[in-house]
């Protein structure tokens, strides 16, 4: 639904369906629901009020942490440290993944079967392989901080990669400017050409629900990406310099 005049406010009581339908058209339903893999999801915020209703009419067995939509029970950021839980859970229910998101749901990080968080590299190497496996258009963009290891990817899929500086916003102007068929980076952050052009944190796990219904254990499919050495560092600057110094 679009505003016919600029400034105009209205409601809009189905964004949630809306958004659902638009994910079901993007994922290979019937293999889902031929699979029903067993899922964990931890929400913690937004993704309460669709990621685990999404999976189950996905066909998912799902179990929900986290989900009760009135605030924070972990802090934000899904690192290891705050995602103990979701680790412990899968590894013994022996559900088939993990997939937690942060507060607003723009993100989503995966656990495999044996209870550990894929390396966001290796995740975003995953996605982009698939992402070029299934779509004509062979064109994806990253940002300057990820691994080499995707470009590895790229060009094993006969693809061609566009670099940006880091930030979600980059990834989007870049994906639509250069007409990419999907944008990642490391952090979980992903966007897709079909998607609503912003991070999707909750289009994001269903797509690796896909996978592993598609390819098996995630603790197996990751061990084929060959990592490259990289350290990552913060460095406290002026605002003002920042750019320069990039």
């Amino acid at each position: 639904m679009q505003p016919k005049n600029t400034g105009e406010e209205f409601p809009e009581d189905l964004a949630i369906e809306g958004h659902k339908e638009l994910i079901k058209g993007l994922v290979d339903v019937n293999l889902i629901q031929k699979k029903q893999p067993t899922v964990v999801v931890d929400c913690n915020g937004a993704g309460s009020v669709i990621s685990p209703y999404l999976l189950r009419e996905l066909g998912c067995k799902v179990l929900s942490l986290n989900s009760e939509g009135t605030g924070f029970n972990r802090p934000s950021e899904p690192n290891e440290k705050n995602l103990q839980d979701l680790m412990r859970i899968v590894k013994s229910t022996g559900a088939d993944l993990g997939i937690a998101h942060d507060g607003d749901a723009d993100r989503a990080v995966v656990v495999d079967e044996t209870g550990l968080i894929l390396p966001l590299d290796t995740q975003l190497a995953i996605m982009i392989e698939n992402e070029l496996q299934l779509s004509k258009n062979k064109k994806v963009v990253s940002t300057v901080e990820a691994s080499l290891m995707i470009r590895d990817v790229v060009e094993k899929n006969n693809g061609s990669i566009e670099i940006t500086p880091v930030g979600s916003a980059n990834l989007s102007e870049k994906l639509e400017s250069e007409n990419a068929s999907f944008g990642g980076e490391p952090c979980g952050e992903y966007v897709f050409e079909k998607g609503v052009h912003v991070p999707d944190g909750v289009l994001t796990g269903a797509k690796f629900v896909e996978i592993f219904c598609r390819n098996g254990r995630l603790s197996q499919m990751k061990e084929k990406y060959i990592s490259h050495f990289m350290l990552r560092e913060k460095f406290r600057c002026e605002g003002k310099d920042k750019y320069v110094l990039v």
